[in-house]
């Protein structure tokens, strides 16, 4: 349903997050009215249009994360090449295991894209690409502090914002356990756990 979010019945408080930036809010609802007119998708499909709309953002958002994905692993390589931090064999392989993914990521935005245009609707490449950017983001914002060192960790270094904004980019948008039950399920045919 489509829910008219200037009624008075409708609360919307900013939840400030450890970043200091309100990204999500708290929805209070008291008895608030929806006409039958703004249902969407026909009663008792809320679960299709909610499952619907999570993948095409997901598919969608493909492309903007795997490019914002690409230009901090850059950021980070040109930092740890300024420090010498790349002349570390360690760090060296977890730059490359993150090259790697982001690369992954990239053609799996592409293959998310092309089944849109085949099929008319996204595929299960935006769970896989949730899940792998997830994933990715947290290594690369873990790596990027160990490359930096204690700098990385005052209030005015973008990737101490990044460290704490990553906690939740495996809950966000629909959590890896989530994803994972999506991909055994839809994808590999598994049975339910």
């Amino acid at each position: 349903m489509v829910l008219d979010m200037e009624q008075d019945a409708v609360d919307v408080r900013p939840l400030v997050q450890l970043t200091g930036s309100p990204e999500f809010n708290e929805l209070f609802l008291t008895e608030a009215r929806v006409p039958q007119s703004m249902v969407v998708g026909g009663v008792g499909n809320g679960w299709k249009v909610a499952l619907t709309t999570l993948m095409n953002e997901r598919a969608g958002l493909a492309f903007f994360l795997q490019v914002r994905l690409r230009q901090a692993l850059d950021r980070l390589v040109a930092t740890a090449q300024e420090n010498g931090r790349s002349e570390d064999p360690v760090v060296a392989d977890r730059l490359a295991d993150l090259h790697l993914r982001t690369e992954a990521l990239r053609l799996m935005a592409w293959k998310g894209l092309t089944a849109i245009e085949q099929y008319g609707q996204p595929g299960p490449e935006g769970s896989l690409t949730k899940w792998l950017w997830s994933e990715t983001n947290q290594l690369l914002v873990q790596l990027a502090v160990d490359v930096v060192g204690a700098d990385a960790l005052s209030a005015e270094d973008r990737w101490g914002y990044e460290l704490l904004r990553a906690r939740g980019n495996s809950i966000e948008g629909g959590t890896t356990e989530i994803q994972k039950s999506i991909i055994a399920e839809r994808v590999l045919g598994l049975p339910r756990a």
